[in-house]
């Protein structure tokens, strides 16, 4: 998505507790009318986000709306920025617009972080479009896994001992379906527990949607 010359790519801006004053990891859907305004507030704030965190998402690409030299110069300071970024804090990275650009730029929100929430966005934003990546579970598992490993997933906890995320997936609604309890979890493998993560998360997202 990030590829297409006229969308504006976030990465992962929901990462890092953004949301999670406002909307809760796992809320009932019933109550998107309540999140709605909170939510779109968050999601107006996106094009102004300029983070390092967010828009230097490697590899970089050329943009419709970019001057002409944007793009090259924008590179140069992402690339600059990531490597300063281990020493320092790196200030915001301009975008270069061209100011007579006219055309539709579609803004594109990538998220780990919000997959029990995907029902409640697609009702308050009813004008986006969601699409619901879903991963194999082996996959999910071996990335997790992989990513503990070798220090790049933030948390003291491994997800598969997340007890606390765990007992909220417990009360959504294939969670009660399926029968499973936190007594039966905590008797498991952690990749076992890991792959019912999986199925909870995605079974409440497809549900919900």
């Amino acid at each position: 998505f990030d590829s297409h010359p006229a969308t504006l790519y976030r990465h992962e801006p929901d990462s890092g507790g953004e949301l999670d004053a406002v909307l809760p990891l796992l809320p009932d859907v019933q109550d998107s009318p309540l999140y709605a305004p909170a939510l779109n507030a968050f999601i107006d704030a996106l094009p102004a986000n300029r983070s390092l965190r967010v828009t230097g998402k490697l590899p970089v690409f050329p943009k419709a709306y970019h001057l002409p030299l944007g793009f090259a110069l924008r590179r140069g300071l992402l690339l600059g920025g990531k490597t300063a970024g281990r020493w320092i804090s790196v200030p915001p990275l301009p975008e270069f617009v061209r100011g007579s650009y006219r055309e539709t730029v579609y803004l594109t929100w990538k998220s780990i972080e919000s997959l029990g929430r995907l029902g409640v966005l697609a009702r308050a934003v009813p004008n986006a479009r969601a699409v619901h990546i879903m991963r194999h579970p082996c996959g999910y598992v071996a990335s997790v896994l992989s990513g503990e490993a070798h220090g790049r997933l933030p948390g003291a906890v491994p997800a598969s001992e997340d007890y606390g995320i765990i007992e909220m997936l417990l009360k959504t609604a294939p969670a009660r379906r399926a029968g499973v309890t936190l007594e039966q979890l905590q008797g498991l493998r952690a990749v076992e527990r890991l792959a019912w993560r999986w199925r909870l998360f995605n079974e409440k997202a497809l549900e919900d949607l």
